[in-house]
């Protein structure tokens, strides 16, 4: 039985523990200088031992793995403190807030045998996977374009600006498709409020063979809205997440060049055929998460979403930071 500390305890950490507690694993200490947080901790895991301190749990022999929710700020100085007490680390994206932070985290983790995963969710998703499958298949033609809309009110972040709080979701679902990274990104967005952070932004990541992802990213709309289309010369894949049922569509496509007499420029013509479902989904992402770290400790395995993985997520969003400073200049990786 895998034996876990959870380290930090504020809006994500609940969600994350109730998903581990069906699994046969022991949450044995929660940490967070909050008091109301950690009697917060006390009703959700009876029995729980909670801390103010987190090196009461980063050093506990007892604990075998711990869950970091802290600010992004944190996620770097934590994660290596548990790291180096040899503890396997499951941490809320993004990982760090810098690529070279993270390169050493994932360092410390390989020469201690140790797992480093980050909860990118979206890859554990069906639908997700789904569009991956169709991806890798070829049923959708060649690939064209990813468009990505996540969008609504709040929640307002002090640490991150809106790309890495929502747009990293978007950056991770690409990345998880097409197994690499952009060759570059341009990013343009606007903080409108006493944060400094930008709350609405819009990314575009180009790379070979004529692909571009676009995502567009707000924490200022009163609509929700979590859609993605994948679009190919032969069909178009829509995840829209916000959908009870129905998450994944794809529809027919097709594109036909013709000659136009007297013109130097061809006419394509488009053609749209049936939709078909995607195919149920079902799954609950978050505990297929919590799943995966405890079978990867278990197994001494390396989990889809692991450390290296995260650090790709970080180059685009590095970039992108760049970009918005640069005016919406385009960054090469």
């Amino acid at each position: 039985m895998v034996r876990l500390g959870v380290l930090g305890f504020g809006y994500w950490s609940p969600v994350l523990v109730k998903n581990f507690l069906p699994l046969g694993c022991e949450i044995r200490r929660v940490a967070d200088r909050n008091e109301p947080r950690r009697e917060a901790a006390r009703s959700l895991v009876p029995g729980v031992e909670a801390t103010a301190d987190l090196d009461d749990v980063i050093g506990d022999p007892g604990i075998d793995a711990v869950v970091i929710t802290l600010p992004a700020a944190l996620h770097y100085e934590t994660a290596k403190k548990a790291l180096l007490a040899g503890k396997h680390v499951l941490v809320e994206k993004p990982m760090t807030d810098s690529v070279e932070t993270a390169c050493e985290l994932a360092r410390l983790a390989q020469e201690r045998g140790l797992v480093l995963m980050v909860d990118h969710h979206f890859l554990y998703k069906d639908s997700v996977r789904e569009l991956k499958r169709l991806a890798d298949a070829g049923e959708l033609g060649r690939l064209l374009y990813f468009d990505a809309t996540r969008i609504n009110l709040g929640l307002f972040r002090p640490d991150v600006n809106v790309l890495w709080d929502l747009a990293c979701h978007d950056i991770s679902i690409i990345q998880y498709i097409l197994g690499r990274e952009p060759a570059s990104v341009s990013a343009t967005g606007r903080a409108h409020f006493e944060n400094r952070q930008e709350d609405i932004a819009w990314l575009t990541m180009f790379y070979g063979g004529g692909f571009v992802a676009h995502i567009g990213v707000s924490w200022c709309s009163p609509v929700k809205d979590r859609t993605v289309l994948l679009g190919g010369d032969r069909g178009v894949a829509l995840f829209d997440d916000a959908e009870n049922t129905d998450k994944l569509r794809v529809y027919e496509v097709g594109y036909e060049t013709k000659s136009k007499p007297g013109s130097p420029v061809p006419q394509i013509i488009c053609s749209g055929g049936a939709a078909r479902a995607g195919g149920p989904d079902t799954c609950n992402a978050l505990r297929n998460v919590c799943a995966e770290f405890l079978r990867c400790v278990e197994e001494h395995d390396e989990p889809e979403a692991c450390g290296a993985f995260g650090i790709g997520v970080l180059r685009a969003l590095e970039a992108a930071d760049a970009s918005l400073r640069a005016n919406g200049r385009e960054i090469f990786l």
